[in-house]
This record gives C-alpha cells, sequence and structure tokens, in this order.
C-alpha cells in the first residue's frame, strides 16, 4: 500500500506524474515526487507506521523531503518548555556557565546593517533572557515584536555540551546515506524577535530538525555554475547570495511574498526562481532533508530552536 502523502510548493496540473517514495516500481522521475525535477516538496507522515521510506531512493534522488513528526518523541523537544531543568542538566551557575557566541542586530554577516555585532554572553544569562522573552511572547500573542534581534547560531552541540547529544537522535536514518560520513551537529536558536539565515548554500547534505517554535524555509536548485544566485564577492561567504532575501523579508514585515528586485537580479528570473521549493513551514517535531549545495532562506518569526546535521 502506498502511504499517504501531500505537498508544498509550487503546484503542477495533474496527479499521475507523482508517486511515493516507498512504491517498488517508479521510474526516476515520478520516485523524486516531482513532475519536472522541481517545485513540489515530498511530505512524508512519520506518525504513520505503515510508512518506511526507502532513504537511499530519497538522497539519490536530491530532492527536498519533509519529514512531519520525525522528532516528536525526541527529549530534546522539552528542552524550552523546562530552562531551569536544562540548566540543571547543563550545571549552570554563576560561578559555572558556558560562554557563547551570539550575533545580536537585525542584520547579519551579509549586511551592511551597523547595528549588527558579535559578542559572547553566558548561556545562563541567555537563558534568562530567553524565558522572559518567552513569557512576554505569549502574554502578548506572538505579536510582541520589537525588541532586540538575537541568534545562537552553528554551536557543535558536542562543544556546547555531549549530554545534550542524549535527547536527540544522532544518526537518522537519511544522514546513513552517502559516504554515510557525518560531519557535525549543531544548534540554533532564536528569540522572540524573530531572526534569519542569509540565503547560502552548504557544502554537505543537512537534516534541519525543528525542536520548538517554526521556521520557513524556502529552498532553490540553482544549477552550477550559480551565477543566477549572485553569490557574495569580495567575502570568505561565498557560499551566501548577494541578494538581500533578509532586508526584503523586513520590508515585507515578515508576512507575504518577498519580491526581488528583476532589474538588478535579473539571472534571478530567468533561472533560480524557476527551481524554487516553497517556502515550508516546518513546525515542532518536523525534519526537512536539504540536498548538497541547495540554497535556501530560513526564517524564523518568534523564538525558535533547531537542530541539524550535516553528512556527506
Amino acid at each position: 500500500m502506498l502511504p499517504s502523502r501531500s505537498y508544498y510548493g509550487r503546484r503542477f496540473l495533474g496527479f499521475r506524474a507523482f508517486a511515493s517514495f516507498s512504491s517498488e516500481a517508479e521510474t526516476a522521475e515520478a520516485s523524486c515526487g516531482v513532475r519536472d525535477g522541481h517545485g513540489d516538496v515530498v511530505v512524508i507522515n512519520m506518525n504513520d507506521k505503515r510508512i518506511k521510506p526507502k532513504v537511499e531512493q530519497i538522497y539519490k534522488c536530491q530532492r527536498p523531503v519533509l519529514f512531519k513528526h520525525l522528532a516528536k518523541d525526541w527529549p530534546a523537544m522539552k528542552w524550552l518548555g523546562d530552562l531551569d531543568g536544562l540548566r540543571k542538566r547543563l550545571n549552570l551557575s554563576d560561578k559555572n556557565d558556558i560562554v557563547v557566541p551570539l550575533e545580536i542586530g537585525p542584520g547579519s554577516y551579509m549586511s551592511e546593517d551597523r547595528d549588527f555585532q558579535k559578542i559572547h554572553v553566558g548561556l545562563s544569562s541567555l537563558f534568562d533572557t530567553l524565558g522572559i522573552e518567552m513569557e512576554m511572547d505569549a502574554r502578548w500573542d506572538g505579536k510582541g515584536k520589537g525588541g532586540l534581534q538575537w541568534y545562537l547560531a552553528q554551536i557543535e552541540l558536542k562543544e556546547l555540551s555531549p549530554i545534550l547529544l542524549e535527547d536527540i537522535d544522532t544518526h537518522p536514518a537519511i544522514c546513513k546515506t552517502g559516504q554515510g560520513d557525518h560531519y557535525r551537529t549543531q544548534l540554533w536558536l532564536n528569540g522572540a524577535s524573530g531572526n534569519f539565515s542569509e540565503c547560502h548554500y552548504d557544502p554537505f547534505n543537512n537534516l534541519l530538525c525543528q525542536l520548538y517554535g517554526e521556521k520557513t524555509v524556502t529552498l532553490y536548485d540553482c544549477p552550477e555554475p550559480s551565477d543566477a544566485m549572485y553569490p557574495a564577492k569580495g567575502t570568505v561567504q561565498k557560499n551566501t547570495s548577494a541578494i538581500p532575501f533578509g532586508a526584503l523579508l523586513r520590508e515585507a514585515d515578515g508576512q507575504g511574498q518577498m519580491e526581488v528586485d528583476r532589474n538588478a537580479f535579473p539571472l534571478f528570473y530567468d533561472t533560480s526562481k524557476k527551481t524554487q521549493y516553497g517556502p515550508i513551514t516546518l513546525k515542532p517535531g518536523d525534519a526537512i532533508f536539504i540536498p548538497f549545495k541547495y540554497w535556501h532562506f530560513i526564517h524564523s518569526p518568534s523564538v525558535s530552536l533547531s537542530v541539524n546535521h550535516w553528512w556527506l
């Protein structure tokens, strides 16, 4: 029996060409869940026990896949619901704190915004700030924006504390595909004012798992050379697009579609826009497979906690 499935992203007429990842005799086109190679993201509901995704097939297709509820039973799902308990597990106190790098401000490392900066703070004091923000965010029903934007980004989990690795699945089945070479597992945390990661690609396969709050992911399968994504020049971050998606998001006030300037970035419309997947919303417990070198822009509207796995 074929599992139930649904699709996010751009739509195509006709359903015959779509298929799931678990049928046995499928063309490569159909088994990737897309009609022309781009557009819709296959959604696999991990709550359906009948489903046994063929992860090798998913990896071979190199197309984005949304795994609903993949992380729902991980103990890490409770981290932000019990910050005091998390403090105790990490043995945090005024005299024994963990210093972490924090990105502050409405910009990013690619932006010219002078308010953007990197500082170092104690994790315990950051939890104090987060607790207050979460309480106020709940009181204002998520509408109390306008505060300080901050981002604890790309923190390797085992360096933060190996004990945290006990609370997640460190080797989900999809991460054992390819060479099975697991590079690192990282944590991403931002506050109530939300944040974003500029559009970029990673030199690894990526499984992004949402533990708290929501994230919106937009992907582009831009063929090499990826000039149509306008890779940044004159910087070490050459895997990052010069298209100011973050600024465009702020102009749209986090709502609606971001309108890229067609005159400034014509190649984006000629090529990249046609390969867009999403935007896709990750809810707590969801995970998305972002294949090797897929460009992706990620936005969190409010408090958000994620971990991700990189592997080859």
